[in-house]
């Protein structure tokens, strides 16, 4: 893996967060009718691909969790609270050109410890 496929990956999970959403919102307006209409099937099906979309995203932020301050709260506020550089620098009180410095550094750090943890993230 390199670095552009981990920020791939990484950016994969913010949408992955909002697809979870809207799933479990939709699952939960339906799972009533679908499990006392025979559908238990679709119902375990939908489950299931939330289940294996959470499971990716907590290797994700198992990861991130290996990093060292302050690279952990820059590539966590990027790719998991989906904030902006611009975001990020204003609340860490650091600038602009500096969370970039940050953020890069911590994509390196993050790509060294899933290499060398064997966490599993995939692509």
């Amino acid at each position: 893996m390199n670095i552009e496929e981990l920020k791939v990956i990484l950016e994969n999970c913010r949408f992955n967060r909002q697809y979870i959403s809207a799933k479990k919102r939709d699952l939960d307006t339906v799972s009533h009718f679908l499990q006392n209409n025979g559908y238990d099937n679709i119902f375990n099906q939908k489950q299931k691909q939330i289940e294996d979309v959470l499971q990716e995203m907590m290797g994700i932020e198992e990861a991130i969790q290996f990093l060292k301050q302050p690279y952990k709260t820059v590539i966590y506020m990027r790719y998991i609270d989906n904030f902006t550089m611009e975001q990020i620098a204003d609340k860490l009180n650091y600038s602009c050109p500096r969370i970039y410095q940050l953020h890069s550094t911590g994509l390196k750090n993050l790509l060294d410890i899933v290499n060398e943890r064997d966490i599993d993230i995939v692509l």
